[in-house]
């Protein structure tokens, strides 16, 4: 055990700890602040190939350097994955698994590192051990990741801003809080010590919410990898967007990997590839990259289906879409495809699934909402509306407004994600399978 104190005597923070990267397993983070000139700490887990969860701060003040968060969002690495943490996270702690593990004052800056008065304590992994101190670490962890949300470009973006608006602390401070509040992307946090009386409903929205961006930037990672000239298989062709291409690169590694005969191994996967994640990730796009399967659902796909989505549900063409175009693209639909398949819609008569889909999809055509909404002003809500797209899907989901019978959140997922798979990559619960199979903690 070390006690390090800095300029006071007891040693540097950055000497005590240099090389613990090189020698744990994956790094652990909670820091509330981090500044850009620390960047090296991140790049020190890069370059040894550690995978690193960092838990920081979110609030209106922009604790984490922005700069910071997009390096996250460029590096596009599934083992460095950055979650912030709303409104109360104060702690300094960095866990080099199986090395040892800092707990003290000092957050991620310069000043902090080289200058300032800062005291904390480093355990080497007999101690954590011996005090039972790493289940407890563990333990930390685990809670904070229920506290936190993913990354993803939008929260990025919307610091990048914040930080332009930064004067220190004055009267304008007040004002600029509640006007982040208002708009904020993570929910404003709630302390844990204190019992919440927030109606369920709102509980829920924020775990979808945080659960569908976090899934949300992992798509967008993929899609960037797998579209590039490394990962793309010849077979598909250059324009196709990548978002598109994520899609149906999760589909054939779910149907010709993870399924083996009748069963799918979702969970031996996700053990096997828990501890590294964007290594099981190159391993699937380089047998996606090889060809060497039955790709012809997903050539149909991307080169038929996607497109007639895409086109049929353009804000434009929403304005003037018919039944039988709505049921031509419906049909392309995945999730849409599945749920028709396991209605009775024959009265007992046999009917080829391909019929049965084209029923569905006209039926659909004909419902409303409580209130009264059609299925065109539900796709227009859902794919273009003002609102964040989270939003929009769970209202679409959930409300008296927006909800149609047999339209659910996969289905809704995937039609926005054709429509628009650039900004929003299809997503559905095979989707889900497809992320937790390649070890990425993803709930189905």
């Amino acid at each position: 055990m070390k006690l390090i104190t800095g300029p006071l005597g007891g040693g540097w923070l950055r000497d005590c700890l240099s090389g613990c990267e090189k020698e744990c397993t994956a790094v652990r983070a909670a820091i509330a602040y981090a500044e850009w000139d620390m960047l090296e700490f991140f790049h020190s887990c890069l370059t040894s190939g550690k995978a690193l969860d960092f838990y920081g701060r979110y609030d209106s003040t922009v604790p984490v350097d922005p700069r910071i968060l997009r390096w996250f969002i460029e590096r596009a690495n599934l083992d460095l994955r950055c979650h912030l943490v709303p409104d109360f996270l104060h702690a300094k702690v960095i866990w080099w698994v199986d090395k040892g593990a800092y707990i003290g004052s000092a957050n991620l800056t310069s000043r902090a590192w080289n200058r300032n008065f800062e005291v904390g304590t480093f355990f080497d992994r007999s101690e954590l051990v011996d005090l039972g101190l790493d289940g407890r670490l563990e333990t930390f962890f685990e809670n904070l990741s229920d506290h936190s949300s993913r990354l993803s470009l939008e929260i990025v973006e919307e610091q990048e801003q914040w930080a332009k608006k930064q004067g220190g602390l004055d009267a304008r401070q007040l004002a600029r809080e509640r006007e982040f509040d208002a708009k904020r992307l993570i929910p404003k946090g709630s302390n844990p010590v204190m019992m919440s009386n927030e109606p369920a409903g709102n509980r829920h929205y924020k775990e979808f919410q945080s659960e569908w961006n976090a899934t949300l930037e992992l798509m967008r990672t993929i899609a960037q990898r797998v579209s590039s000239d490394e990962f793309r298989p010849d077979w598909i062709p250059e324009d196709v967007p990548g978002g598109a291409q994520a899609d149906q690169f999760l589909h054939g590694f779910y149907y010709q990997q993870v399924k083996q005969g009748i069963h799918y191994h979702v969970d031996e996967f996700h053990k096997k590839n828990v501890g590294r994640p964007d290594q099981a990730l190159i391993d699937a796009m380089k047998w996606w990259k090889s060809g060497k399967y039955d790709h012809q659902h997903e050539f149909t796909m991307l080169t038929d289906w996607a497109k007639t989505v895409r086109e049929t549900f353009s804000r434009e063409s929403l304005l003037t879409l018919t039944e039988d175009q709505w049921a031509k693209a419906a049909s392309c639909v995945h999730a849409i495809r599945d749920y028709a398949g396991k209605q009775s819609l024959s009265d007992g008569v046999p009917m080829a699934h391909g019929d049965k889909v084209d029923v569905h999809c006209h039926a659909l055509w004909q419902r409303k909402s409580v209130l009264g909404k059609s299925v065109r002003e539900l796709l227009q809500y859902v794919i273009w509306g003002p609102d964040p797209v989270a939003e929009r899907l769970w209202r679409a989901h959930r409300t008296d407004e927006w909800k149609i019978d047999g339209i659910g959140l996969s289905s809704l997922g995937e039609i926005v994600g054709w429509a628009r798979p650039d900004e929003y990559p299809p997503r559905n619960k095979r989707t889900s399978k497809g992320l937790r199979a390649l070890g990425n903690n993803v709930r189905v």
